[in-house]
Formats: structure tokens, C-alpha cells, sequence
């Protein structure tokens, strides 16, 4: 991922996970428990960076 400016960065990263946010409610109505577990892994990584970056 490449550095960009810290307000930009949290902008896309909010985004972003609202996207993956919607993506693992899809699958986990389609069953696909284990895809739906990898993406909140990922949006709880994502959740990390963007703590770190605000402060």
C-alpha cells in the first residue's frame, strides 16, 4: 500500500472498509462463514493502521 497524505489515507481506509464491511454481510448470507471471518480479520487489520495513522 503506498503512503499517501495522512487525511487521504484515512478518507480511502474508511471507504474501503465500509466496501469490505458490505462485501463480508454478502457472503455471510450466503453461508460462506470462513470468507466473511478472513474479511473481519482484514477490516480489524484495517481498523489498527488507521489508529495508528490518526495518532
Amino acid at each position: 500500500m503506498p503512503l499517501m497524505h495522512k487525511g487521504k489515507h484515512i478518507g480511502n481506509t474508511r471507504r474501503n472498509m465500509g466496501n469490505i464491511l458490505r462485501w463480508s454481510l454478502n457472503i455471510a448470507c450466503r453461508n460462506e462463514i470462513q470468507l466473511a471471518n478472513i474479511l473481519t480479520r482484514h477490516l480489524k487489520k484495517a481498523r489498527v493502521y488507521e489508529l495508528k495513522e490518526l495518532i
